[in-house]
């Protein structure tokens, strides 16, 4: 009886493994096929990865940059939102955004670093830091004013009051140029092209986007710009400078890494944070990349 018991048991577990392997390679196909299908559906969308949604049987989930989207096995479908656990009160979605996030890489090299504002003052041993930056975002000001460099007496490089040293690259995202169609002068999207411009192309690029973050500019700059006053709150511009292409590299940066959303954070290691953090977390998020003497670490808390 025993033996019998056995070789049944021998036999279940066989025909679970033939079973669980068929599984596999079924999903393995599907995720295949489903990647095919999506990146011949859309061949100008950077999809890094397609699977198989196990929480929703028949769909696929799509990771486009750090958009995690799902779409059926047909290409016709897309669904944008996310998938909410209400038993164990997780959002699945959110978590897997996390986990494509702190395993992403973007090369520092490959950075369009020949377009971006950087700030002078840190010293060479200080960690890298590139923000994908957006006028029109309040969180961007807020960290502009986060790591806006100064000196103390002493010559000492300060932030604000804070001890913050990093080696800070700032790439605007503009948006397109806008076409001349009624009322395009009044929009947002014209204002934040303009200031923009005038910032790439300033006479001293840096002093002009502090600018462009100091309290009331926009009311400034908008009654200057109407009252054909020039350079409006001045904002000086070099004589026939062209801004669009360095604002055109930046913009074609974030759609081929597929980055939405300001500020972006990108370390000197290539890790990519979305949204503002705070000096003192900024700071240990960039330190987690990099190997820190402690002479080197004395260096960047206290300025010496």
């Amino acid at each position: 009886m025993e033996k019998v018991i056995i070789r049944i048991a021998g036999a279940a577990l066989a025909t679970l493994l033939m079973v669980s392997a068929a599984a596999n390679a079924e999903e393995a196909k599907g995720a295949s096929n489903g990647g095919d299908i999506w990146r011949s559906v859309l061949p100008n969308t950077r999809i890094s990865e397609v699977r198989p949604e196990q929480h929703l049987p028949g769909m696929f989930e799509i990771v486009m940059g750090d958009k995690v989207v799902y779409g059926d096995g047909t290409g016709r479908y897309l669904i944008f939102g996310h998938i909410y656990d209400v038993q164990t009160q997780q959002d699945i979605t959110q978590q897997r955004i996390d986990e494509v996030s702190a395993s992403r890489r973007i090369p520092w090299d490959s950075l369009p670093l020949e377009h971006a504002l950087r700030e002078n003052l840190a010293p060479p041993e200080a960690p890298q830091l590139a923000v994908l930056f957006s006028l029109q975002c309040p969180w961007c000001r807020k960290l502009y004013h986060d790591i806006k460099s100064e000196k103390d007496k002493d010559g000492a490089i300060t932030r604000k009051g804070l001890e913050f040293q990093a080696d800070v690259r700032i790439m605007l995202l503009a948006p397109d140029k806008p076409k001349p169609t009624p009322g395009y002068l009044k929009t947002s999207e014209k204002f934040a092209y303009d200031v923009a411009d005038r910032i790439v192309c300033g006479t001293v690029p840096e002093s002009n986007l502090e600018r462009a973050m100091a309290d009331g500019f926009a009311e400034r700059f908008s009654a200057d710009m109407a009252a054909s006053k020039s350079p409006p709150d001045r904002m000086w511009r070099t004589r026939g400078c062209k801004s669009e292409p360095a604002l055109e590299a930046v913009r074609k940066f974030a759609r081929e890494h597929g980055l939405t959303g300001t500020p972006l954070l990108i370390s000197g290691d290539g890790r990519v944070h979305r949204g503002y953090l705070p000096p003192d977390q900024l700071l240990a998020w960039l330190r987690e990349g990099r190997a820190v003497s402690p002479a080197t670490e004395k260096q960047e808390v206290t300025g010496q």
